[in-house]
């Protein structure tokens, strides 16, 4: 079991709804630096932004597949017709 003596815990959102959350730990007592949340912040945001990136290629991905499944489908019956 790990003790940490302070923890900063802050929501990873897309404007509207959360994604998650992040959280800073430390082992030692004194408080996060204005610089530290601020990195943490940007990389919070980064992390937002390739999620969303990260969603857009899965959802063509997914399209693509769809589209390719259907035209081999559609040759399969085309071939079955011909034979």
């Amino acid at each position: 079991m790990q003790v940490f003596a302070r923890c900063w815990a802050f929501p990873s959102s897309a404007k509207v709804f959360p994604l998650g959350a992040m959280m800073l730990m430390r082992k030692t007592v004194k408080p996060f630096t204005a610089k530290q949340i601020e990195l943490a912040t940007t990389f919070a945001d980064q992390a937002v932004i390739c999620h969303r990136e990260t969603s857009g290629l899965f959802d063509e991905v997914q399209k693509t597949h769809g589209r390719t499944a259907r035209n081999l489908s559609n040759t399969s019956r085309q071939r079955a017709k011909v034979a």
